[in-house]
């Protein structure tokens, strides 16, 4: 029955979710930096990609990525180039600071921001399509259609994310209160930073596929 590989499933899908990463690095520091609705629609943006890998798994694309060595280690070696680029940017802003001021026509383009960037996080990431790849199809119950059963799993999963998500923008966003000083926030901008740039290295620099 689904029910019976289900219930194992739920518990792989809460131990990831709770398990600290790059879109959680990332709702962090822009929940601390930029207030609670910025980390949340970080943290929409994060789940949306957890959508698309979702899909793509079920129409077996996401197989296609992790099977193929060249594939994989582009996408791997464009998420450490993303979560480099971040990081390097947020140091730039604490240190040196923002070249220019908000211009009046920037709010709307900025509102969309930070769900831009927890979407395109979320996408190369390149676990993301290995989770997505080496864990649902086991737990796939038999004589059960793939493509819906798949999706149903890749839903819950980006269900959970997303709280689990939100809850981390929600417990940073009130810490944005007493970190609120100019001192503390260049403190906090510049660690979120270092940790994004640890991040990229460490995406980049691992050997292993998996």
């Amino acid at each position: 029955m689904f029910v019976s590989t289900l219930i194992p499933y739920l518990g792989i899908v809460a131990l990831i979710t709770v398990t600290p990463g790059p879109d959680t690095a990332l709702v962090v520091r822009n929940s601390i930096r930029r207030g609670r609705p910025a980390g949340l629609r970080t943290a929409a943006g994060c789940a949306s990609g957890l959508i698309v890998w979702g899909v793509a798994s079920a129409l077996g694309i996401s197989a296609l990525i992790v099977t193929s060595p060249i594939l994989f280690n582009i996408l791997r070696l464009a998420g450490a180039a993303y979560l480099v680029f971040l990081g390097g940017r947020l140091l730039w802003v604490t240190f040196v600071g923002p070249a220019n001021g908000p211009s009046p026509g920037t709010k709307p383009r900025a509102l969309l921001t930070p769900f831009r960037e927890g979407l395109v996080n979320n996408l190369l990431n390149p676990k993301t399509a290995a989770f997505y790849t080496a864990i649902i199809p086991q737990f796939l119950p038999a004589n059960v259609p793939v493509l819906p059963a798949t999706l149903v799993l890749a839903s819950i999963a980006c269900i959970a994310s997303l709280l689990g998500l939100c809850a981390y923008a929600y417990l940073s966003s009130r810490a944005e209160g007493v970190l609120h000083s100019r001192r503390f926030a260049g403190w906090t901008d510049g660690l979120a930073g270092v940790v994004l740039l640890g991040l990229g290295a460490y995406v980049a620099l691992r050997n292993t596929r998996l």
